[in-house]
């Protein structure tokens, strides 16, 4: 039993220095610049909501309040006699989902997943009457690196960029007994530019982000580091 006990002693002894080695690469690698790192963990996973002008331009969609910010190809194209007009607008903030693995301080790696939807009533012009509604769904996957220009335990100031693909699903309820496909669905690429992010709290965290693309000009939400 003595000699049990002796073996498992020094079993657990001698595998210390190894797993405290993966730890103290990792620690040595955040701490350069005065950097100290995340000490939760590597990972991070991160909920967000943005501003819907840039989603509205990737539907290819009017913004409901913003004039003429974004004028839509397929109401042009499929009523050039104003047969029908648009009469309300609904465009959704995106959801957006992060992951996020650190390499070392001043890099992540990872990817991000933005929601949006949009919605538009048409009435007939002639007798002002409700016609159709046109939905639209966009679905964007974008990997993303990230760098990280401060990165303490409880504050960090990083940008980013990445470039993937969306898919964006239009349904015209017009077309629904026509020879026109009611449902199309298309998938082209996109990306998504951090200018400047702000990150504020250690494993529990909030952030906000100034950006281009369909994740939001303005996105922001909280994160946990694992």
């Amino acid at each position: 039993m003595k000699f049990l006990q002796i073996t498992l002693l020094f079993f657990f002894v001698s595998m210390t220095p190894i797993f405290a080695q993966e730890i103290d690469d990792y620690e040595q690698s955040n701490a350069g610049n005065g950097q100290r790192n995340m000490s939760y963990g590597k990972n991070t996973l991160e909920i967000s909501i943005g501003s819907p002008r840039f989603a509205a331009h990737a539907m290819n969609r009017e913004e409901p309040y913003g004039g003429c910010f974004w004028k839509s190809l397929f109401y042009h194209h499929a009523y050039p006699s104003k047969e029908y007009t648009s009469v309300y607008r609904a465009l959704s903030p995106t959801i957006n989902a992060s992951y996020f693995r650190s390499l070392a301080w001043w890099i992540q790696l990872g990817t991000v997943c933005s929601y949006a939807f949009y919605k538009e009533d048409f009435n007939d012009t002639e007798y002002d009457v409700y016609a159709f509604t046109l939905k639209t769904q966009m679905l964007t996957v974008i990997p993303t690196v990230r760098f990280n220009f401060r990165h303490r335990k409880n504050f960090g100031l990083y940008s980013s960029a990445g470039f993937g693909f969306k898919v964006v699903r239009d349904k015209n309820l017009n077309y629904l007994y026509s020879y026109e496909p009611n449902v199309v669905t298309k998938f082209k690429s996109t990306a998504q530019v951090t200018l400047i992010g702000l990150r504020v709290g250690s494993k529990v965290y909030g952030f906000g982000e100034l950006g281009l693309g369909p994740k939001g000009f303005f996105s922001g939400g909280v994160g946990v580091r694992l």
